[in-house]
């Protein structure tokens, strides 16, 4: 229970260690890229890492907001909760407009050859 408790915290924090990738393209949405986060458990007393049940997604524009999505929902699940977001009234807050936004363009999976 600890190193779940352990391995949560760190999710959080965005300090789970990913195996050689930072992350491959899940989704763009509005042109910014949803990118799936590796994720996994290490055994502290053994150092054993394996997969865990859950998948870490995020979403940054250009570092002025950061979005993470710590879940274990199918992929339908979660380009519909990504639907929902209002990424045109996120950016219109912001001082600097982001990089890559494209209003209007909605969600867009990413093919099995994307790249971030």
């Amino acid at each position: 229970m600890k190193s779940d408790m352990k391995a949560l915290r760190k999710a959080e924090a965005g300090t789970l260690r990913a195996p050689a990738l930072g992350g491959d393209v899940f989704a763009r949405l509005d042109g910014v890229p949803v990118v799936l986060r590796p994720q996994i458990n290490e055994t502290v007393m053994t150092g054993k890492i394996t997969p865990v049940a859950y998948r870490y997604f995020t979403l940054s524009l250009d570092g002025q907001v950061s979005i993470g999505l710590l879940t274990n929902a199918d992929d339908a699940a979660v380009l519909a909760l990504l639907s929902g977001m209002d990424m045109a009234g996120l950016q219109a807050s912001l001082p600097v407009e982001s990089r890559g936004f494209a209003a209007g363009t909605g969600i867009v999976p990413a093919g099995p050859a994307s790249e971030g």
